[in-house]
């Protein structure tokens, strides 16, 4: 399980292991050098190889360092000392006043003086600087996590012309401009082709367009102790493929055993949601599946789920009919393809009052809910919402723009608002409960992005809560394999014609290997 931190958190983890535990500051600089230097090294290695015998011979690398006053800045001064080690030409263009460097650039500053290596403050505007595109590389050491506010001025210039000028850049912890908290550019942002980032990726990075921005991502391991980053409690993570987090099947378990899932789904000429739904939870290890859907469903979801129970109705069922059939089920899943009709609203609020078990909302189900406030006063934490951006819109009566501003904040607030797990999908879908612990998802692929993926989601979700997994646990990893069974979509079929169908089928893959990998 991989660590997300937002900036804050960050920051006490780096002053606690300095001022706490007494690990020099000078000594964390240094290693964080050595790793952005061993990046750029296999990158200049690279390119040697590429280039044959005659250039590896004459030609010699170029690497131009542009910093800032701070800290962050001091990390590129000392990365740039260790590139003339190998040799290469390390030349530093600063941007700032050196009177208000902090103690550790001119530190690093006054140790490149003396070993001859240029320091030199950017005088000039960056159109009259005409070299940048001799080097090989450009590391970007201008600004780090502490930015808060947009880039101006002759700093903007700068970023924007390193983006312009298509060198090779990595970036120093996290492309500078780039908010830590919420992967917005402030104003502007380098676009890195690598990042390296110490100790912990930053939450800011898994976002889009953080995620982008940032390139291929290191995280280096620089020191910070473990019991630095439990003094700060993140509460952001991300699942990576190592992970185990699928429940134990009981080896005597039965059909029951393994839960009972309700899918209340699919209206005329909407058959195709209940059937991707339901066919995601079976995938997903759900030992029954009972499909509750409109009478016109009925051939072709037998055709195409002939595992699941068939139960149709023309009219809503009255309470007593529908007590037994919510009463048969561990886990309920409402919503996708149900329409929002009359019939439906009457539907799902009978469910509501009816329901005892974890329950997954999705689809028309939240647009019902939008629709009528009063349907949400029934919420718990039990219940998991899964909203695209323009469900949450309606949800919480928002522009769509505030929750792409800073996912993980709207994720928080939609969650505390209805008292439930909310999953939020998107690029990066954000999972989040009431207390304000998240996750955010980095499996999957633009390709998923097509109707018919939310119903498959719902489905899987629902398949590892009959399992018996935390309606918050169930929801991240319900996204996380609902994305790895899209990048095997893509794999297979590619990007441009994958579909539900392809990701439901991807499914048996996806929980063969992670079985594997939990045995």
């Amino acid at each position: 399980m991989q660590v997300l931190v937002r900036a804050g958190e960050m920051k006490e983890i780096d002053c606690f292991s300095i001022h706490e535990i007494g690990i020099p500051s000078v000594v964390l600089m240094e290693r964080a050098a050595l790793a952005v230097t061993q990046r750029v090294c296999a990158y200049l290695d690279g390119k040697r190889r590429c280039a044959g015998k005659h250039l590896r011979q004459e030609k010699k690398e170029r690497v131009l360092v542009l910093a800032g006053t701070g800290n962050n800045g001091a990390d590129g001064l000392a990365a740039a000392r260790m590139l003339a080690n190998r040799p290469a030409e390390a030349v530093v263009l600063y941007l700032g006043e050196e009177e208000k460097a902090t103690a550790e650039w001119k530190l690093q500053a006054g140790i490149l003086n003396k070993l001859g290596i240029p320091v030199l403050r950017a005088q000039t505007a960056p159109a009259e600087y005409t070299e940048i595109e001799e080097y090989d590389v450009v590391i970007d050491a201008v600004f780090g996590i502490g930015i808060t506010r947009a880039v101006e001025g002759k700093r903007r210039e700068w970023l924007n012309r390193i983006n312009e000028k298509g060198n090779y850049v990595v970036s120093v912890d996290i492309p500078s401009g780039l908010c830590a908290d919420t992967g917005q550019a402030l104003g502007t942002a380098v676009r890195a082709d690598e990042t390296v980032t110490f100790g912990y990726k930053k939450l800011g990075m898994a976002l889009y367009p953080g995620r982008e921005l940032c390139g291929r991502v290191t995280v280096a391991q620089i020191g910070f102790p473990a019991v630095s980053v439990d003094h700060a409690s993140p509460a952001c993570f991300s699942y990576e493929k190592t992970d185990c987090f699928l429940p134990k099947r009981a080896a005597d378990g039965n059909k029951a055993t393994f839960g009972r899932v309700l899918v209340a789904a699919g209206s005329r000429n909407m058959a195709g949601a209940a059937c991707f739904a339901a066919r995601a939870a079976l995938a997903a290890g759900a030992g029954l599946v009972r499909i509750l859907t409109a009478e016109a469903n009925r051939e072709i979801l037998q055709t195409l789920v002939p595992e699941a129970i068939l139960t149709t109705w023309e009219t809503v069922p009255e309470t007593e009919e529908l007590e037994q059939i919510v009463g048969w089920a561990d886990v309920l899943a409402v919503g996708p393809g149900l329409g929002c009709t009359k019939e439906s609203h009457l539907l799902l609020k009978r469910i509501l009052e009816l329901r005892r078990v974890p329950t997954v909302l999705d689809a028309d189900a939240l647009n019902l809910l939008a629709a009528n406030p009063d349907l949400c006063t029934g919420l718990d934490e039990t219940v998991v919402l899964t909203p695209h951006p323009g469900e949450l819109a309606r949800l919480r009566d928002k522009p769509i723009s505030d929750q792409k501003e800073d996912p993980a904040a709207a994720a928080v607030c939609a969650a505390k608002q209805f008292g439930c797990i909310c999953v939020c999908k998107d690029a990066a879908t954000v999972t989040a409960e009431p207390g304000g612990k998240l996750f955010i998802n980095q499996s999957g692929n633009d390709g998923m992005a097509a109707g018919g993926s939310g119903d498959v989601l719902t489905g899987v979700i629902a398949g590892l809560l009959a399992a018996g997994m935390h309606p918050f646990e169930a929801a991240a990893a319900g996204v996380y394999v609902h994305g790895l069974a899209g990048d095997a979509a893509a794999q297979k079929y590619g990007r441009h014609s994958m579909g539900p169908l392809q990701m439901t089928e991807e499914l048996a893959a996806v929980f063969a290997e992670l079985e594997r990998g939990k045995d």
